[in-house]
């Protein structure tokens, strides 16, 4: 049976290091779990998965904008065995993507079901952006989720749980600005405070 899990948090939430620990601790159990990451995020090279505090893996497969021979491939022999695949910086995807992604999956079910075994999708990601506006990514994993989640962590100036996203620079319009540094989790108020600034 297909599922797919959606995990959302704020920015510097450690997000990626659960999603590698996550990863780790099925690898331990000896499930297989193959690792993908959108071509935009860039930050610590082209497929390479790296959180904060220096977790890092090399992505089994870096998405583009379609849905391409290859990750068919990828999705076919995670089904047969009853792998596990993650998503990472999973808001970045094309909503389209998405969509054949998880339909792609559920026909494989369909066709050849799995009554006893689970074959599990998670996706990894930021449910807004700086400007408090979901990501069109986001809205098609909340679509598509079989469960949602969301992991907290503290707002940057109180003890409220954080749940936007401040940008403290910004170099641009659009409301995707790769990059942790300029980025704080902070609660609904300390939004309004500094975006009213």
């Amino acid at each position: 049976m297909f599922k797919v899990h959606f995990i959302y948090a704020t920015m510097n939430s450690g997000k990626t290091t659960r999603l590698l620990q996550n990863m780790f601790s099925y690898q331990q159990a000896g499930v297989k779990t193959y690792l993908l990451t959108p071509k935009i995020d860039t930050r610590n090279g082209v497929g390479t998965v790296e959180s904060r505090i220096g977790l890092k893996a090399k992505a089994d497969l870096v998405l583009g904008d379609t849905f391409t021979d290859e990750l068919a491939k990828l999705i076919d022999k995670a089904y047969i065995k009853d792998n596990i695949i993650m998503i990472d910086e999973s808001q970045f995807l094309k909503p389209e993507l998405i969509y054949k992604i998880v339909e792609y999956c559920r026909d494989l079910d369909y066709t050849m079901p799995h009554d006893d075994e689970y074959f599990t999708l998670y996706a990894y990601g930021l449910l807004t952006d700086f400007k408090g506006h979901l990501f069109d990514g986001s809205k098609a994993w909340v679509e598509e989720a079989d469960s949602i989640r969301k992991e907290d962590t503290k707002c940057f100036y109180c003890n409220r749980k954080a749940t936007k996203n401040l940008l403290t620079s910004r170099n641009t319009d659009s409301n995707i600005q790769i990059g942790d540094s300029e980025y704080k989790p902070v609660c609904s108020y300390h939004y309004w405070y500094y975006t009213k600034e």
